[in-house]
């Protein structure tokens, strides 16, 4: 199933999105110089928005039919990951604990990400109709595209 696909939803865009970023994990900790500053750019952005547009479009219809909780438990998983990013750009990509960090950061991502897939996403298909959820993939994609691009030195 692709973005191109009638029956693309937002459940189908956030998991391509955790698969990019698990891709992009890889690609900042295997590479040369100039494609690991690329990657990690577009890791930095990629999180950023992925978790912007959680925040605002799809954490508050989670909420609905008792899934108060399981929001609130991965919004101190993405407040947790947020910090760690902010400090691994912070040191930036010559710091002597990047490499070390970055794994650690991966892991917490990863681990949200499988949160999200496991309680969210089947939440989200149980209480919001098919149509709302291929509209709020239009309403998060046409959001993300518009989100200012990172520049990393």
């Amino acid at each position: 199933m692709t973005d191109t696909d009638p029956e693309w939803d937002v459940v189908d865009l956030l998991v391509s999105q955790h698969a990019r970023i698990e891709e992009l994990f890889l690609l900042v900790g295997a590479s040369a110089a100039e494609v690991r500053r690329d990657s990690f750019a577009e890791l930095v952005r990629l999180i950023t928005v992925h978790e912007a547009a959680e925040q605002q479009f799809v954490h508050p219809l989670a909420r609905t039919g008792g899934g108060d909780a399981m929001v609130d438990d991965r919004l101190r998983e993405e407040q947790r990951t947020n910090d760690m990013l902010g400090q691994l750009v912070e040191a930036g990509l010559g710091h002597p604990t990047f490499d070390t960090s970055l794994l650690l950061l991966r892991e917490a991502v990863l681990g949200h990400c499988q949160n999200e897939e496991r309680h969210e996403h089947p939440h989200l298909r149980d209480a919001l109709p098919d149509e709302d959820l291929r509209e709020l993939a239009t309403v998060v994609e046409t959001f993300q595209a518009n989100a200012p691009r990172v520049h990393i030195d």
